[in-house]
């Protein structure tokens, strides 16, 4: 079962065509979807027991920002009994379990972050500006892979901006020219069907680190680790 929200008639003329609810049955492949003005009197209609009907509402504690999620609210709640303690550890269970077509949408979201990053390394040039960096990954992802958002603003960090964690936020937006010769490191996070890749790969430690020369020296390192950065170019 589904809810949608009813939508003004005017919502057309800004955001276009009002899609009718048979629009969500098909999308969602659920058997029935109703207005969310409408909730109340839906539960009372499915609802076959005797006494008040009892609601799992989700609310718990999100341990990495220590807040709490907002239980769901809609008019005539109040009508209803509410339960705020069993559903959250159920469905963050859920979360650790992916169905096939939850991986296949993770792995397409590191594929396509992955050929971006590669596509970055072919490109950057001495003296381009690290917001150049950003525009070519953010860029490959979209044109090639459907991917129109980004988790967070892209680090591409250039010398000693690459020790700075949280680097091309508004503060510090990816403004640096590059140099011959200094550390490149790009980060960035990309969402497909709201499943996100937070790709910190590095091919030293845990980022993508590079250094752009105009006459490079031999190569550099063991032989397996230039091979797989050959292969990857």
């Amino acid at each position: 079962m589904l809810f949608a929200p009813r939508l003004p008639a005017d919502y057309a003329v800004w955001m276009g065509e009002i899609k009718p609810l048979s629009h969500f049955q098909e999308k969602y492949k659920v058997t029935q979807v109703f207005y969310t003005d409408e909730i109340k009197e839906v539960f009372f209609d499915q609802y076959q027991a005797t006494g008040t009907p009892l609601l799992f509402l989700l609310h718990g504690l999100n341990t990495d920002s220590n807040k709490y999620s907002k239980p769901a609210e809609f008019q005539g709640i109040e009508k209803f009994q509410t339960d705020l303690n069993t559903l959250h550890p159920i469905l963050t269970e859920c979360r650790v379990i992916k169905s096939n077509l939850e991986l296949a949408l993770i792995q397409y979201a590191n594929d396509i972050s992955s050929e971006a990053h590669v596509e970055v390394m072919r490109k950057t040039k001495v003296g381009m500006k690290e917001y150049q960096l950003e525009s070519m990954f953010l860029h490959h992802t979209y044109m090639y892979g459907g991917c129109r958002h980004c988790s967070y603003t892209c680090i591409c960090a250039t010398g000693e901006n690459s020790a700075v964690l949280h680097y091309g936020h508004a503060a510090a937006p990816n403004d640096k020219s590059s140099e011959k010769q200094s550390a490149k490191r790009t980060q960035s996070y990309i969402r497909h069907a709201s499943i996100c890749d937070d790709f910190l790969t590095m091919l030293c430690f845990n980022f993508v680190f590079f250094s752009v020369v105009e006459n490079p020296t031999p190569p550099q390192g063991p032989p397996v680790f230039r091979k797989a950065v050959a292969s990857s170019l």
